[in-house]
């Protein structure tokens, strides 16, 4: 899904750089709603991660044990209160053969609920922003904790390397220049 706004600008995060448009919402199919003891979940389809991650950023959840997850063929996106969430990381991204460039973390939030899961061992990933080693896109994906993850761009498909083995480099960026570079210890 590589949009551009009305004036033919391009998209960071679903918002036009120059003119701050938002990308439209999509309509994705409903699989409906169910509850589980004291869980309760949306079901939704979606054609792409990035299809799926755009339509839960127009959703907010704010019950505790309440999930919308969408079904992807890049895998199972999730929110819930504690945000944006990759259900299982897919077996590609640990074959680091396929790697094509070094992708950079762009965001991340150590004391993320996702971050304290991963160390846990309750899940095999957390989710931060990434940037594209080749084009320079930046999207939001799951990464493992501690170790090197493969990711695919959603711009130009190419498969990235994003290494949280110790320290990470975060970059925030903005109109493609970098604002501040920051360690993080996770």
């Amino acid at each position: 899904m590589n949009f551009k706004c009305l004036f033919g600008h391009r998209w960071k995060n679903f918002m036009c750089t120059v003119c701050n448009a938002r990308q439209p919402k999509p309509k994705l199919r409903s699989f409906g709603k169910e509850t589980k003891g004291k869980y309760t979940y949306e079901y939704y389809a979606a054609s792409s991660a990035d299809e799926a991650r755009l339509f839960l950023s127009y959703r907010e959840v704010t019950e505790p044990l309440y999930y919308i997850q969408v079904e992807t063929p890049e895998g199972i996106w999730g929110l819930d209160k504690d945000g944006l969430y990759l259900v299982g990381l897919l077996p590609f991204q640990k074959n680091l053969s396929l790697s094509q460039c070094t992708g950079k973390i762009s965001s991340i939030n150590p004391l993320s609920i996702g971050v304290q899961m991963a160390a846990k061992g309750n899940t095999d990933n957390f989710v931060c922003g990434i940037v594209c080693g080749s084009c320079g896109c930046e999207w939001k994906d799951g990464v493992r904790l501690r170790e090197k993850t493969v990711v695919k761009c959603p711009q130009c498909g190419k498969y990235n390397c994003v290494d949280t083995s110790t320290r990470i480099e975060c970059i925030e960026y903005g109109n493609g220049q970098t604002l501040l570079k920051s360690t993080v210890e996770i």
